[in-house]
């Protein structure tokens, strides 16, 4: 099985989509990502649950903050291990 490094993976994705985004002039100012980035990993049993939660995203973004999402996010990585 390859084995795979988050941390090159998310700041190749994030190079990546930067040099799109700026290449593509979306934006007058130039785009650039925030330093940092989550990773979590799931356990097959539970891939439905997180990719709603994920699906449900731009609902989430309207009534709840990063932070109240994370937690949230967070609470429920906990209880599904339970």
């Amino acid at each position: 099985m390859p084995v795979q490094n988050v941390q090159e993976i998310v700041k190749q994705l994030k190079m990546d989509t930067e040099d799109w985004v700026n290449g593509n002039r979306f934006w007058q100012e130039a785009f650039s990502w925030e330093d940092g980035y989550s990773a979590y990993s799931v356990s097959p049993a539970n891939v439905d649950k997180s990719a709603d939660y994920i699906n449900r995203q731009e609902e989430y973004h309207q009534t709840k903050s990063l932070e109240e999402e994370l937690a949230a996010f967070e609470k429920m990585v906990v209880n599904l291990k339970e």
